[in-house]
């Protein structure tokens, strides 16, 4: 939590909430963009609750899971109604670039 922090006020970031907890500690909406770096499990469990704090047009980075992971990920994604645009690999780590349509 203390590194997020600490990165966000290292690259003089603005309008950035650093959140830790699980989805029940983001009680407001409206985000352009959500990271969450969980488990496969956790992340497909909160699909819908992203895809209800984000704005329209809204982006939705998923990592923190293996590659082998994504078809399941972009399926469940796709169907609480994000567009993936983009995917990013390195090492067997995935992250995943979504938009909310």
């Amino acid at each position: 939590m203390e590194n997020a922090k600490e990165n966000v006020l290292r690259n003089h970031c603005r309008n950035v909430d650093v959140v830790l907890g699980d989805i029940e500690v983001v009680t407001e909406g409206g985000y352009q963009v959500i990271l969450a770096n969980i488990n496969r499990n956790v992340l497909t469990r909160h699909l819908s609750h992203y895809h209800s704090l984000l704005s329209d047009n809204g982006v939705l980075l998923l990592s923190g899971f293996f590659t082998f992971d994504n078809d399941e990920i972009v399926h469940k994604a796709e169907s609480c109604g994000f567009q993936l645009q983009k995917t990013y690999e390195k090492e067997n780590w995935s992250c995943l670039q979504f938009l909310k349509v």
